[in-house]
């Protein structure tokens, strides 16, 4: 397995949670949570499907109470059974 940092997994997110909402990734900041970007019930479920496509992990149910790009990194790299970095 690839080793990621987290500053890579929130600059991936970062790009997919854009896509989705369509909207300028430079202009997400990781620590505001996803519902200030106006995102959607369905386009969550649509981007935490894609983060587990992408990174080959199933997120716990616990790991969506407060949804920002940072706690997703964050959840990633544990669901990887990386550290915190």
């Amino acid at each position: 397995m690839v080793e990621t940092s987290s500053p890579e997994i929130v600059a991936d997110l970062r790009q997919l949670a854009a896509k989705i909402i369509q909207t300028d990734p430079d202009t997400m900041e990781a620590d505001q949570p996803l519902k200030e970007y106006g995102i959607t019930s369905i386009e969550l479920i649509d981007f935490i499907r894609r983060i587990e496509n992408q990174y080959a992990i199933t997120f716990q149910p616990d790991a969506f109470q407060e949804i920002t790009i940072s706690a997703l990194a964050e959840n990633v790299i544990q669901a990887m059974g990386g550290e915190k970095q």
